[in-house]
């Protein structure tokens, strides 16, 4: 049986390392092929036998999380390369495998990974192909890296079971959004009578339930007794479905668009 906590251990150990040579590329250093080597020879024993244990990823598989691989998984890509870019993405399949590791730890019985495939997926919030179709996305004048970097950070909370990181995020990503729609803020989004009449519904719904609650949870000081958000209260899945679903349509023509 897989040891879960010396697995989330090791992944979380390795991923340190990832993070550090990421953000020291990002301060214009360079990768030796010395920590090239030393994160293949780390990933082989600390990192790949708890991905095959849990399945992550197939092998031989091409595609990932939206992107096209030329090697078995993100962290080989990245071992291979050391791009920022590369990097980076190893980083979004570490934090999964981790999120993943930490599911089966916590729900025994659901994944025996030495008789069967799990059953069950662990849920996503964000539609994968809805959020392939976001980055590939070219907004003249704004770049929709961080609005990227939520989604998948929401998804991965989600499927850990973090409901306060999903309900802020969730408000995170509502506050990031206007100006792909010509606007200052969510509110004026919300008020805008302009598109379908299911995505004006689906504002109302972002704007008088997922903000409220966000501000329940962000500004509730301690009380006598505590009642904690839960997987149906940080559910926003089909409105940001439609949210996002309308910037893709909007700027596959022009931009900004009219809410």
């Amino acid at each position: 049986m897989t040891d879960y906590d010396l697995a989330i251990k090791d992944v979380i150990l390795y991923l340190t390392k990832v993070v550090s040579i990421r953000d020291a590329l990002s301060e214009g250093k360079t990768v030796s092929l010395d920590q090239r080597t030393n994160l293949q020879t780390d990933y082989e024993i600390f990192v790949r036998p708890h991905a095959d244990a849990v399945e992550i990823h197939e092998p031989g598989k091409q595609e990932w999380h939206g992107y096209i691989l030329r090697f078995d998984n993100p962290v080989e890509w990245a071992v291979k390369e050391s791009s920022f870019f590369s990097l980076n993405n190893a980083i979004v399949f570490l934090n999964r495998l981790v999120g993943r590791l930490t599911y089966y730890k916590t729900h025994p019985g659901q994944f025996l990974p030495e008789q069967r495939k799990p059953s069950i997926e662990p849920a996503l919030l964000i539609d994968k192909a809805r959020l392939s179709e976001v980055r590939a996305l070219k907004v003249a004048g704004y770049d929709l890296t961080r609005l990227v970097c939520l989604c998948e950070e929401l998804d991965y909370c989600y499927q850990v079971g973090a409901y306060h990181a999903v309900i802020m995020l969730t408000r995170a990503i509502l506050d990031h959004v206007p100006p792909l729609f010509g606007c200052k803020n969510f509110a004026e989004v919300a008020n805008n009578r302009a598109g379908s009449k299911s995505f004006k519904q689906s504002k109302d719904h972002l704007q008088g339930g997922a903000r409220n609650i966000a501000d329940l949870h962000l500004h509730g000081q301690v009380r006598a007794v505590e009642s904690l958000p839960n997987a149906t209260q940080a559910n926003f899945s089909p409105y940001l479905d439609l949210l996002l679903a309308e910037i893709v349509r909007c700027h596959k023509v022009t931009g900004p668009c009219q809410a």
